[in-house]
């Protein structure tokens, strides 16, 4: 594929977080990533320089500030001023899973809003531009005082969802599952993708009793005898979930999927999902590779983001609307669904 003129300018850079998703995202752009040294030192200093010249060019650079959050942090934190110092034009930074986005304000006396700190930070670092991952909380962007996105994987989550449908026709039952209310605006829009297979949503109202850990007061909604498709952004300990789903459970749900954007799996949680599994309690958990699964057990599924991310950037390259990105991949879906069920229609008929 020829590459366009435009590219010329473009350099393409992935830290040690996220080295496979800067591969896949560089072979969707046919672009080949720029070469960077990463030197950690034995005290842990770290110290990061661009391998080619950069003056005048447009860098991306691609980040995840996964655990070790602080590592992978600094890590990009000391790159940005890298490319600042090496008369970048400009950079844009690319941050899959966004550490620290759960303190994005004070629940308690004395407690930092660490998340405006992290804004901050990658500010004084030097970034023009952040493209972010299914944040915690939307409100998120207003700390940051450069332009930011924040983009959403609700078709990839609607994509899988309609994949399955076809490989189970026999599930006429579906509820989209929301547990608590911060993920119903994210629950409600997938939802609204299945209309026509006569979708129903449910809202599980929980307590926060402290960090990691929670309690399921009640479910509002009818979850019996259907497939229950779990939406969240996140899963950290999988205590929340797994609480959820055990009451999803209780309420005589036929099938339960997990779905999330974020796969921390902190605390040997995926021990803790295999035992439900194992138990026939959760069926499947879905996560997207904002986060890369060194072990991935079989009851797990990876969605890739990548092509996602590499379209956006060509966006933003051409000085597109990313929006308009998010409705085309609407109308596809749309499409993909009238026809399946048209088709299924006058099987049945």
């Amino acid at each position: 594929m020829k590459k366009d003129s435009k590219f010329k300018n473009i350099k393409l850079f992935s830290l040690s977080a996220s080295k496979q998703a800067g591969e896949a995202i560089a072979k969707e752009l046919n672009l080949e990533l720029a070469p960077i040294l990463i030197n950690w030192f034995q005290d842990k200093e770290i110290l990061i320089r661009s391998l080619n010249s950069i003056r005048n060019k447009d860098v991306y650079v691609i980040q995840s500030t996964c655990p070790p959050v602080n590592d992978n942090l600094m890590e990009l934190l000391i790159a940005i001023d890298s490319f600042k110092r090496a008369w970048a034009k400009s950079i844009n930074v690319i941050i899959p899973y966004f550490g620290y986005s759960r303190q994005d304000r004070t629940t308690n006396f004395r407690e930092p809003i660490t998340c405006k700190l992290v804004s901050n930070l990658l500010k004084t670092a030097g970034a023009n531009k952040i493209i972010l991952f299914d944040l915690h909380s939307p409100q998120t962007m207003g700390f940051f005082d450069i332009p930011v996105d924040s983009l959403k994987p609700v078709d990839e989550f609607a994509h899988w969802i309609f994949e399955f449908l076809k490989a189970n026709p026999d599930e006429k039952q579906i509820c989209f599952v929301a547990p608590d209310r911060g993920a119903l605006i994210k629950t409600t829009e997938i939802a609204n993708k299945f209309k026509l297979f006569n979708s129903q949503i449910a809202l599980i109202e929980k307590q926060r009793t402290a960090f990691n850990k929670s309690e399921i007061k009640f479910v509002l909604g009818d979850v019996k005898d259907k497939v229950c498709f779990l939406i969240d952004d996140m899963i950290d300990t999988g205590g929340t979930i797994l609480n959820a789903c055990d009451v999803l459970k209780n309420k005589k749900a036929k099938k339960i999927i997990v779905l999330a954007t974020h796969g921390l799996f902190s605390n040997n949680a995926l021990n803790r999902f295999a035992k439900s599994v194992e138990n026939k309690i959760i069926d499947r958990i879905v996560v997207t590779d904002t986060i890369f699964q060194k072990n991935k057990p079989d009851f797990l599924t990876v969605i890739s983001i990548n092509k996602f991310l590499a379209d956006v950037i060509k966006k933003i390259i051409f000085h597109e609307s990313v929006s308009k990105l998010y409705e085309n991949r609407g109308v596809e879906l749309n499409k993909l669904i009238i026809e399946y069920l048209k088709t299924k229609n006058n099987n049945e008929n």
